[in-house]
């Protein structure tokens, strides 16, 4: 998953892997699954998830049969997967529980729902129960963002509902163990309805499902006349749908979603097990899950924006590292995602997605995010004390953004010494013990591929080297050129930790838009990937965005929240002189060596 990394606030999607609505991001790696001995099977279990899309009431019913289990055993129970926030809201969650035979919930843990068959018990289950939707934005959703939500039109139509399969599906347990045997799942939509999942693509009212590898994740979207892009390269289908509203980015999506799985393949060694499904929908940021990726809809003048090529590269690369090489530990959470930032960026560049200088200038703002971090210098990677999960705070920071640069160090030691570079450990972890990592397992392959002393230096100590030193030996030159700046005629107080518009220019771009003292500004864009130096001629007031607008940009958006309303409003921004831009150009030659291609 990707977490929020554009340089300041930029927009209201991120890239991040973050979860939906923003709670706490469960984590979706995949590992072997656990059975029981074979006396504890079942003929087979069924599941159905049933969307009533009513507005005045929308919901999920959810229903589980089972057949055939063996009747003496009584240990049997039901388990809802929790990602650590449903059952606090469980009057809201679960509503008509019912279950033949009974059920005993206990309290104090709620997800596990114990079987109390009586003497004549036939070996059957059939439970049901329904989930209520939460509303795109509610406090609910607000609240609880891993809850099914769903997003309705102007009309108050519900257009579409989203859930996982976690959270939605209960386990059947012997012993404590997940049952062995065949299942299946059935979603059935209103009339006319799309079916989405990443178990089986798209299908019309109804999708049916058999499940060879247990209760496997996966997204589920339940809505109406999604945009859809389709394709099939080097033996890879694609399939990518829209739910947003606003206009298509599947094109897009699917272009780069071409453009790196090939390259992923051939560089760690592990091919894609199947087709590539993305689905976008209105927020998120970013999500992989084993079956499924989301991305957010992006600003229709953002569909080409490197920063969403990295997104959707980023959670693509989780197949690989999430997905193909897995740990159970949050603990190696640097190595799942400050990894797969930079080997996804690596992998847009090498095809030509993004050129080499923005390459370098998104390497660099993410140096300067790390080293913003109040972890850095005092959390070492080596630490498995460290919650590197601390919800967009200093640890996570620095796990996404430190974890990147050492990816970027450990590459060009690697390919400084004509090895094959650091897309080799993925494919070298996926070939050993059934995929699963453990910081052992990497620092032993890095002292076999001779970068352990990097592992000393980076990962046991808290630090990692000058990031110019680093581009430099693979061939970027920093230079620093003066450059002009982006004037809009504001002034923000930011001591708050909000944008809160304190003056306006009334001759100036701002005031020509409409934009009013008081108004937050909650989001802008396209800015540079490194801001602008302000230099001496630069104006001494009004100074909001003077350094982070590019001033290429004909028109610069801002989000405003005033009150109770949300505004976006476009200006015509002015270009003044006083700038000093930091550039970092490429020695043809050594840079097409490293990235594989033409700078």
């Amino acid at each position: 998953m990707f977490r929020a990394m554009l340089p300041v606030v930029i927009l209201a999607w991120t890239l991040a892997a973050g979860p939906i609505g923003g709670a706490s991001s469960p984590s979706f790696e995949q590992g072997p699954a656990s059975s029981v001995e074979p006396s504890a099977r079942a003929s087979g279990i069924e599941y159905t998830i049933t969307a009533d899309l009513n507005p005045l009431d929308p919901r999920w019913s959810v229903r589980l049969t089972a057949t055939g289990l063996d009747r003496e055993r009584k240990d049997v129970a039901l388990d809802l997967p929790n990602w650590g926030e449903w059952t606090d809201v469980d009057s809201f969650y679960i509503r008509g529980l019912r279950c033949s035979p009974p059920i005993h919930r206990d309290l104090g843990a709620p997800a596990r729902w114990t079987l109390e068959p009586p003497s004549d018990w036939d070996g059957s289950i059939d439970l049901t129960f329904s989930i209520p939707l939460a509303e795109l934005g509610s406090q609910a959703h607000q609240r609880h963002g891993l809850l099914p939500w769903y997003v309705a039109d102007p009309a108050q139509a519900v257009s579409y509902s989203l859930g996982f399969s976690t959270n939605t599906l209960p386990e059947v347990l012997v012993g404590g163990v997940p049952l062995v045997s065949p299942r299946s799942v059935t979603v059935v939509g209103p009339p006319h309805s799309t079916i989405a999942s990443g178990w089986a693509g798209i299908s019309t009212d109804r999708q049916s499902v058999p499940l060879v590898h247990g209760l496997e994740q996966s997204l589920i979207v339940i809505g109406t006349s999604p945009k859809i892009s389709r394709a099939e390269h080097d033996g890879i289908a694609y399939e990518v749908a829209q739910f947003a509203s606003g206009e298509s980015a599947t094109d897009s999506v699917l272009s780069i979603a071409r453009s790196v799985v090939g390259p992923y393949t051939r560089s760690t060694g592990r091919a894609v097990d199947g087709p590539v499904r993305i689905f976008i929908v209105d927020k998120g940021g970013g999500q992989w899950i084993p079956h499924g990726i989301l991305v957010q809809s992006p600003d229709a003048s953002l569909a080409a924006s490197p920063y969403f090529k990295h997104l959707v590269a980023h959670e693509i690369f989780h197949q690989w590292l999430g997905g193909y090489v897995s740990s159970a530990s949050e603990s190696l959470a640097w190595f799942k995602e400050g990894f797969t930032d930079y080997l996804s960026l690596w992998h847009l560049a090498h095809a030509g997605q993004v050129d080499p200088e923005w390459f370098a200038a998104r390497l660099k703002e993410i140096d300067d995010a790390a080293r913003a971090s109040p972890a850095y210098g005092h959390a070492s990677f080596a630490d498995d004390s460290v919650a590197w999960r601390d919800g967009n705070g200093p640890n996570e920071s620095l796990a996404y953004r430190g974890g990147a640069i050492l990816a970027l160090v450990l590459d060009a030691r690697l390919r400084n010494t004509e090895h094959a570079g650091l897309p080799r450990l993925i494919g070298d972890l996926a070939g050993q013990n059934g995929g699963r990592y453990t910081l052992e397992s990497i620092k032993r392959w890095m002292e076999e591929n001779g970068i352990g002393h990097e592992y000393e230096s980076f990962i046991v100590k808290p630090a990692l080297p000058p990031l110019d030193e680093v581009l430099g030996s693979i061939g970027f030159r920093k230079t620093l050129e003066l450059s002009p700046l982006t004037y809009t005629g504001i002034e923000c107080d930011e001591s708050t930790g909000s944008r809160v518009v304190t003056a306006i220019d009334p001759d100036g771009p701002a005031a020509a838009v409409g934009l009013r003292v008081g108004d937050v500004i909650d989001g802008f864009w396209p800015v540079l990937p490194v801001p602008t130096r302000l230099g001496g001629e630069a104006p001494k007031a009004l100074r909001f965005g003077l350094n982070l607008f590019d001033p290429a940009a004909a028109l610069v958006n801002i989000g405003v929240q005033r009150a109770t309303e949300h505004l976006t409003l476009q200006l015509q921004p002015r270009s003044v002189p006083g700038g000093l831009a930091e550039r970092y150009t490429p020695d043809a030659e050594r840079v097409r060596a490293f990235l594989g291609r033409e700078p």
